[in-house]
């Protein structure tokens, strides 16, 4: 398989914008996981929290239209298709962290902790507008493989639902993309194959198979968005 051949080796954006999209995005994956908690308390006290800290940061302009009518939501009011796109968009926030040096790259197979995630980036902290002023992206190879490995990822698994087939994946990948994510080998394969929890696509259930392409999915866009530019982060298409 030959590398995808849209894959850049600088970002349009620089840091300190991937930063501002980073914190913002913070802001909407905390706030619809506070929509099942609608007519508490403490949870509308934390829903004002996040308001004043997206103030305080003037993050406002870095929010889409749609993020900033989730933010701005009573408790209880936002559309269940809202909820679960936004709060699948902690999958890409995870990326973006990473691109800013404040986590690990991901295991590819697992959901992360969302609240792992928005806390490297200092979520709700007086101090997170120095996530902002200090900036720094990861070196292009490391963005680079990471673009390349999950439009493979993503193109393997798009096969499997199509065609139910096996393949021998390592033709799909470059072992300088795992040096450079630093990746151990055994995540990756499965009996030649992709593997999904160290297992192969036939030993998984139907939902963890729609679970793992759902990760995916959004770290790849999330990756897509980092190197390419798109108007905005949400309408950044997924193509394998």
């Amino acid at each position: 398989m030959q590398n995808h051949a849209g894959a850049l080796n600088t970002s349009p954006h620089d840091a300190q914008s991937i930063a501002k999209r980073s914190l913002a995005l913070s802001a909407v994956v905390c706030r619809v996981n506070l929509e099942r908690f609608a007519g508490q308390r403490e949870p509308e006290a934390l829903r004002q929290q996040v308001l004043e800290w997206v103030d305080k940061l003037e993050l406002w302009d870095d929010l889409e239209p749609t993020e900033r009518r989730t933010l701005q939501a009573a408790l209880g009011s936002l559309d269940y298709s809202v909820v679960l796109r936004s709060s699948w968009h902690v999958e890409g926030l995870a990326i973006l962290s990473w691109s800013l040096k404040y986590s690990k790259f991901p295991p590819l197979d697992r959901k992360v902790d969302p609240h792992e995630v928005t806390d490297s980036l200092w979520f709700l902290n007086d101090d997170a507008q120095d996530i902002i002023s200090t900036a720094e992206l990861r070196p292009t190879v490391q963005i680079d493989a990471a673009r390349e490995l999950l439009y493979a990822i993503h193109v393997r698994v798009r096969d499997y639902n199509r065609n139910k087939n096996k393949v021998y994946f390592p033709d799909y990948i470059e072992e300088s993309w795992l040096t450079a994510l630093k990746i151990d080998r055994a995540q990756i394969f499965a009996q030649d194959d992709l593997a999904i929890c160290g297992k192969t696509f036939d030993m998984v259930s139907e939902e963890q198979l729609h679970e793992f392409e759902c990760i995916i999915n959004e770290r790849h866009r999330a990756i897509i968005w980092l190197t390419e530019e798109y108007p905005s982060y949400s309408g950044t298409p997924v193509d394998t």
